[in-house]
C-alpha cells in the first residue's frame, strides 16, 4: 500500500477508529468508520476489524478516486470528506475546486470521469494547497450551513475537529 494511503487511514483511524452508536447518527451502527446502515455486508458475520476497515476505505473510496495519483494534501483531504460526506458530494467539491483556479470548466456532476481525474492531476501539480483549502472550506460550509441542526448540534464539535487536524 502507498504511503499517502497509510498516512490517510492512520489519521481516519483517529477519528473513526471505534464503536459507536449513537442514537442521532443517520448511519446507526458504526465501527471503524464503516456503517452497518450503509454497508450491512460489512456486517455478514461480526463487526468488522482494523483490518477488514482498511482493505475496505481503499476499495470503495482510495482507489475508486485514483488518490495514489494526486499528491498527499489533496488525497487526504478529498480521502476524508468522501469518507466523510460521500465520494459523489467530495468529488463536487473537487469539481467546483478546479473550476474556480482554472480555465478549464468541468460539469459539476460528482462522478470521477476522465476529465475530473486528468483536471485534478494536472491542477494538483501547481495548486496542490489551494485545491485542498478549497476543499476544507467546503467541507467546513457544509457542516455549518447545510448539515441537518439536529447532526451539527450532536457532531459539530467533532466534525470541525476533523477538518482542522493536519493530514
Amino acid at each position: 500500500m502507498s504511503a499517502n494511503y497509510e498516512r490517510s487511514f492512520e489519521r481516519l483511524m483517529v477519528l473513526e477508529g471505534h464503536h459507536s452508536n449513537h442514537s442521532a447518527d443517520p448511519g446507526g451502527e458504526t465501527t471503524f468508520g464503516i456503517s452497518k446502515v450503509h454497508h450491512p455486508d460489512m456486517y455478514t458475520d461480526d463487526m468488522p476489524t482494523r483490518d477488514d476497515a482498511k482493505e475496505f476505505f481503499r476499495r470503495e473510496f482510495w482507489d475508486r478516486l485514483s488518490l495514489d495519483e494526486l499528491p498527499l494534501v489533496v488525497a487526504g483531504r478529498l480521502f476524508d470528506a468522501a469518507v466523510n460526506v460521500g465520494p459523489s458530494r467530495a468529488v463536487r467539491w473537487l469539481q467546483e475546486a478546479v473550476n474556480e483556479l482554472s480555465s478549464e470548466k468541468l460539469e459539476v456532476d460528482g462522478a470521477f470521469g476522465p476529465k475530473t481525474k486528468a483536471a485534478a492531476i494536472s491542477l494538483s501539480s501547481v495548486f496542490a494547497d489551494n485545491l485542498c483549502g478549497y476543499l476544507t472550506w467546503r467541507q467546513g460550509h457544509y457542516y455549518k450551513n447545510e448539515m441537518r441542526d439536529e447532526l451539527y448540534k450532536n457532531f459539530g464539535r467533532g466534525l470541525w475537529r476533523r477538518i482542522g487536524m493536519p493530514l
